[in-house]
């Protein structure tokens, strides 16, 4: 989790309660690092990575393309 310290670190980030943490760790996976990690389901392309190339590639399934 070295990365989440840094990554919340540039942001200067200093909380008051546990629950301000929380949803900060939160925000930073979900926004952040999950967007941007490699996932090997996706052939191990990040999910942004996955959704351009998927909208660039024909769609066989409809038919009226």
């Amino acid at each position: 989790m070295s990365l989440l310290g840094v990554g919340l670190a540039l942001r200067g980030v200093g909380w008051h309660t546990r629950e301000e943490a929380r949803l900060e760790v939160f925000w930073w996976l979900e926004a952040v690092y999950n967007r941007t990690r490699r996932h090997s389901s996706l052939g191990y392309l990040s999910p942004m990575e996955y959704e351009a190339r998927l909208s660039m590639t024909p769609n066989h399934s409809d038919p009226s393309k």
